[in-house]
């Protein structure tokens, strides 16, 4: 399957995305691929999605074929892998309050994942009880819109950027015969640990590649020439005189 990437956010490159979640009843009395009233974890890293993703985007239709007289009621709860989030707290829902009503709605929700996986409940009523042999039909049929990596939050390296910025200045403006061998290796591992942290944040992301190639012209750029030693005699002559020093 392939991604379309923009700014760590992937999306399905075609119209919908694969199916992560078929749940519910079938007209024909089937079972669920899913049983309701339970939580499953779903994987979505062999649809491609990798394993430091952070969140994804989950949407589709929830179906009602209401027959009975009864308030059918359809909800869907998602969590990542390791929350308490209660099952009463679901963030889809789809009613049909009378026979041959129904309900047929598309909706999404926006999940966060661990290790590619989040975790799935939903649950079927009718009258306000669990569904047990009711002749309605309930149908969850959720696909994978999208899925991405957030930036860490807080990151703001402006001022640490200046800084480096403003040393990497001082190098370039600095006499020809200076030695920057120490500055430049300091440098380097400041730059290194600064890419580090905001790999991925694209807005920081060219001043560190612009720090990076300066830092490395001053690296490669070739010594200064040497300056001769000038020693000037005056016209009488120089007198050098030896003393030895007794033992």
């Amino acid at each position: 399957m392939a991604w379309k990437e923009t700014d760590k956010v992937y999306t399905y490159d075609i119209h919908s995305g694969p199916t992560v979640v078929f749940a519910g009843d079938t007209t024909s009395g089937g079972p669920p691929n899913y049983a309701p009233g339970m939580w499953h974890t779903i994987d979505l890293k062999p649809l491609g999605v990798s394993a430091d993703a952070t969140f994804a985007e989950i949407n589709g239709f929830l179906i009602i074929t209401d027959v009975d007289p009864d308030i059918d009621n359809l909800t869907a709860t998602f969590r990542a892998p390791g929350s308490t989030l209660h099952e009463g707290n679901y963030q889809m829902q789809a009613i049909s309050v009378f026979s041959g009503d129904g309900a047929r709605q598309v909706q999404s929700v926006t999940v966060a994942l661990v290790n590619g996986c989040f975790q799935f409940y939903w649950q079927k009523t009718v009258g306000g009880v669990p569904e047990n042999g009711s002749p309605s039909s309930f149908l969850l049929n959720l696909r994978l819109a999208k899925w991405g990596v957030d930036a860490p939050d807080g990151q703001d390296l402006s001022a640490d950027i200046s800084a480096l910025q403003t040393r990497v200045s001082a190098l370039e403006a600095a006499p020809p015969p200076a030695d920057h061998s120490a500055a430049i290796a300091a440098l380097q591992t400041a730059v290194a640990a600064l890419t580090a942290t905001v790999n991925g944040l694209s807005d920081q992301a060219s001043a560190v590649a612009d720090l990076q190639a300066r830092v490395a012209a001053l690296e490669t750029a070739p010594p200064p020439p040497s300056t001769p030693t000038v020693i000037s005699v005056p016209p009488e002559g120089m007198t050098i005189q030896f003393v030895q020093q007794a033992a």
